[in-house]
């Protein structure tokens, strides 16, 4: 049965009551006409609000928010309403909203078929499965070593629902709707309590983030950013969680290190975050020195374990076959006999020069390019966080310089801790790879520099729901500016992958004759079947390493059926070049590998060796 508040006061008008007291007034609000059959003795004074607002602790032990009391007059007892209630429904939207979006967008979209799928993001599991490491050689070029972790999630998905392909994309979209969940959620924390309607600015900022160029097309894809990121932001969420000093904080940051090292581990490319947020625990988190230095020391410890956790098992597989935990990456600190001692760097995205460096995120917000993506685009985010960024560390700077009563600054510690992880972030990214892909998990925070900038303003100008409307507009023109690379989809059908190799004998050595990403093949025959890779980005006719040698002896010394893999759109002449150097030809039956995957342009070849002996030629 409903309180005398419920029945007599509006939603809105309780809501601005608990407002008031959230801004530390007592603000008197009129009585409504319904309210004159109370009873004689509820109001006692005319000069009293007829509702006082306080907070005090849930006295249920398993309610943890705040209650709210109204108290009419004197003597019509109490409503209670807390904070927690309400943040749980919005959560429960926020959650619902980005589940029925993410699920339809990706439907909408198809699965998946891009370049590194059709190379080794299905194959790598599948060959970690059947015991193919070591038997097939380089056959998804350099990304055969990486850590397929990842890709098992993946794999699995696949062989359990590839015939139910709507069901398959919505699985495959989770990780989004958690990393969106996990953003709305860290929005919410640096937003201050007092904020009006503030889990309508946390939800725009959350809309501003996920639809952002990085992240948004490879929803649903086996680009598999994603799944690291969920835990990179589940250890910046605990960390700024953490902030407020009380028992067991330090423990706190060994679990969000844990998290942060397991996001790395899974991929290597995350690592430069993991590094950020060290440098925000070291400069922002406002605890003293000492403390400082132990929260970094329980952060590093939990991240070196995490690490230990998501990729140590790897690391044992390629030092037992390699004699390298990472090879063939960074060989020339491993010196794995198996390669020569060289580093793979991809240069072709670094800022020419450090002004170009400074005004990266401005170059790509105006034009469609390439800059730093194989594909063209257009996104505006990084530079508005940018600009906002740049605007919030000059009103700091003179609020310091004047002396400005520092509760006039509405940038907490959450606030400058997500500040600082994200430019550190950002940083380290231009730094080691300037690769758009890899922006992906710092892409869900572009909108909280955005917030806190908006909120500066409301505070200077008292301007109510400046921040709403401002944000609102920024997120409609980010919208309408951005230019989304395509990564490639395969074609809708019954089945999200459906790949028709030729028949093949148990004996058959397939050969990759050229860079081609045709690993996928591998798949979908028997896997005592041998893929080589021959002529790629790690090895090739000619080359000298110890993998080379192995592989001209698995082709040359090989007395089984052979075939061959060639593209016929990239790469025209590798093929030929390869077939050269072994002294091999195209026999009688090439035909296309039948595949919805977009690219229908592999051609599998039975192979002939040549009848007199030929002298070994070059690429």
């Amino acid at each position: 049965m409903k309180s005398y508040a419920e029945r007599h006061f509006s939603r809105e008008t309780m809501r601005a009551a608990l407002l008031a007291a959230l801004a530390g007034e007592r603000r008197p609000i009129s009585m409504p006409p319904s309210a004159s059959s109370a009873p004689p003795n509820s109001i006692r004074n005319r000069n009293e609000p007829d509702i006082s607002v306080e907070f005090r602790e849930a006295p249920d032990r398993h309610n943890t928010g705040l209650g709210v009391y109204f108290q009419l007059g004197h003597s019509l007892g109490q409503y209670q309403m807390t904070s927690r209630s309400w943040e749980q429904k919005w959560d429960f939207a926020v959650l619902a909203g980005l589940t029925l979006a993410f699920c339809t967008l990706a439907v909408h979209r198809g699965p998946d078929g891009n370049w590194d799928m059709l190379n080794y993001h299905l194959y790598n599991p599948f060959a970690l499965l059947n015991g193919k490491i070591g038997y097939d050689i380089a056959a998804a070029q350099v990304q055969t070593y990486i850590n397929p972790e990842l890709d098992l999630l993946y794999y699995i998905v696949f062989k359990l629902l590839n015939n139910q392909p709507n069901l398959f994309l919505c699985v495959l979209a989770v990780p989004q709707i958690i990393v969106g969940f996990l953003s709305y959620r860290i929005a919410l924390r640096v937003l201050p309590s007092a904020t009006e309607w503030r889990e309508v600015l946390a939800s725009l900022a959350v809309i501003l983030d996920m639809t952002g160029s990085a992240a948004l097309p490879t929803l649903s894809t086996t680009q598999s950013e994603m799944v690291p990121a969920a835990f990179l932001l589940g250890s910046l969420l605990i960390a700024v969680r953490s902030l407020a000093p009380r028992p067991g904080m330090i423990a706190h940051f060994g679990v969000a290190g844990l998290l942060a090292g397991m996001a790395g581990g899974l991929k290597l490319t995350l690592a430069p975050y993991d590094v950020a947020m060290a440098i925000a625990i070291l400069l922002s988190s406002g605890f003293p020195v000492r403390v400082r230095i132990k929260t970094l020391a329980t952060f590093c410890g939990g991240g070196l374990a995490g690490a230990m956790i998501s990729n140590g098992p790897w690391w044992i597989i390629m030092y037992m076959h390699y004699d390298s935990p990472m090879f063939p990456f960074f060989n020339d600190i491993f010196n794995s006999p198996f390669y020569p001692p060289v580093r793979f760097v991809d240069s072709r995205w670094y800022p020419r020069d450090w002004l170009h460096g400074i005004f990266f995120p401005f170059y790509w917000a105006r034009n469609v390019q390439r800059l730093v993506a194989e594909i063209p685009f257009r996104d505006p985010r990084f530079a508005l966080t940018y600009a906002a960024t740049l605007s919030i560390g000059a009103r700091a700077l003179l609020t310091r310089i004047r002396g400005t009563n520092p509760s006039d600054t509405p940038l907490g510690r959450e606030a400058c801790f997500v500040l600082v992880f994200l430019v550190a972030g950002f940083a380290l990214w231009e730094a080691t790879f300037s690769i758009l892909r890899y922006l992906a998990p710092l892409e869900p925070l572009v909108g909280i520099p955005i917030l806190v900038a908006l909120y500066y303003g409301i505070r200077a100008n008292r301007i109510r729901y400046a921040p709403h409307a401002g944000l609102a507009v920024v997120v409609v023109l980010a919208m309408m500016m951005t230019v989304y690379p395509e990564w490639g989809h395969a074609r809708p059908i019954q089945s999200a992958v459906r790949v028709i190799p030729p028949a093949m004998p148990t004996d058959t050595l397939v050969i990759l004759l050229d860079p081609n990403p045709m690993a996928f093949v591998a798949v979908f025959v028997s896997p005592r079947i041998r893929f080589v890779g021959a002529n790629n980005n790690l090895v090739g006719p000619g080359h000298a390493s110890r993998l080379q040698a192995e592989i001209e002896a698995v082709i040359r010394g090989h007395d089984g059926p052979i075939w061959g893999l060639e593209g016929l759109k990239e790469e025209p002449g590798k093929a030929d070049s390869t077939l050269a150097y072994y002294g091999l030809r195209r026999g009688p039956g090439c035909r296309p590998v039948e595949a919805n995957l977009n690219r229908d342009t592999t051609m599998a070849c039975p192979l002939v060796r040549e009848t007199r002996r030929q002298t070994r030629g070059t690429p």
